[in-house]
């Protein structure tokens, strides 16, 4: 339950004012309480974590998946995306949070926008692969994608959820 607090009276009307204040976060990191902001902006850098992380073994000279031996163009055009568009665009919201710009929150929802679709969709191709008997499917790889896409979809979900439900009519 919030408490209500009195202001000073206000010197244009004269009468005190009441103000609720903001709900303090339960997110704390060695004493320091953290704001949903830098929450949202840690968890972004998480996700480009794990879209670099996918790409260090070719890009260091390790193998290239199978699935792309006979597509070389196709697989360098989604790292190229990935890591020249994606990667660097989170990391560029991440910040914008942890400063408080104006553009963050903008920024936020187009970042999650692409995450909120792109895994799910990579995970259904992989599953396509699987139940196609694709020689360069993995079921593992399935399931991964899998839980990603469902880690990726409840953040977004939570980030989009006041944006989706704030000045809405109650229908009676």
């Amino acid at each position: 339950m919030r408490k209500t607090q009195w202001n000073n009276p206000t010197p244009e009307i004269g009468h005190p004012t009441m103000s609720t204040p903001e709900p303090t976060p339960h997110n704390k990191i060695h004493g320091h309480t953290l704001s949903p902001s830098v929450n949202s902006g840690l968890v972004l850098l998480a996700l480009a974590a794990f879209i670099l992380s996918r790409y260090l073994g070719p890009i260091f000279g390790g193998a290239m998946p199978a699935e792309f031996a006979d597509a070389r163009t196709f697989f360098w055009s989604i790292v190229l995306l990935d890591l020249g568009l994606v990667v660097p665009a989170t990391i560029v919201t991440a910040i914008a949070l942890f400063r408080g710009t104006r553009f963050a929150q903008k920024a936020l929802y187009a970042v999650l926008g692409w995450f909120a679709l792109v895994p799910p969709s990579v995970a259904a191709m992989a599953a396509v692969m699987v139940a196609r008997s694709d020689p360069a499917a993995s079921v593992g790889q399935v399931v991964v994608l899998t839980v990603v896409a469902v880690v990726f979809m409840v953040f977004a979900a939570t980030v989009f959820r006041p944006l989706l439900f704030r000045n809405r009519p109650h229908i009676a």
